[in-house]
């Protein structure tokens, strides 16, 4: 038992020592990758383009919102107040409360206390192969 331990600890040790080194290649290419980005994101912005379709690829500007609880008394007495504390509440907010959040985000619905943030970013699709992606029907 005592060797598979130490053939545990051994094989952490390699494990760890390949994942650093993955990071340290991996860290200029990731860098370089977001310049590229941001440069791409702040052209597209300038021009007002949202979307760019060349023959290898369509690119997007996107927008990823994400709800925050910033208060969450607030929240809570919302929550209070719609009949849903029972669903969502405990001591504190359970981690249902997230998609429920997502919900309300996507419906418009305001709760006092929840801060949305917006991120943007850049949507990449590689272009297909094949020269006619729609389908035609013929009729005869």
């Amino acid at each position: 038992m005592q060797e598979k331990i130490l053939e545990i600890f051994k094989l952490r040790a390699e494990l760890a020592e390949m994942e650093a080194a993955y990071k340290k290649a991996a860290e200029p290419l990731k860098v370089q990758r977001d310049e590229l980005q941001n440069t791409i994101l702040e052209t597209m912005r300038s021009e007002g383009e949202f979307s760019k379709r060349y023959e290898t690829a369509t690119i997007s500007r996107a927008v990823r919102k994400t709800p925050k609880v910033i208060d969450e008394r607030s929240v809570v007495k919302y929550l209070t107040i719609q009949g849903l504390s029972k669903e969502y509440v405990e001591l504190r907010l359970k981690d249902e409360f997230d998609s429920y959040a997502k919900e309300a985000m996507k419906e418009g619905i305001h709760i006092p206390g929840l801060q949305i943030n917006e991120t943007e970013y850049l949507s990449i699709s590689e272009a297909k192969s094949d020269k006619d992606r729609r389908k035609v029907t013929v009729e005869q």
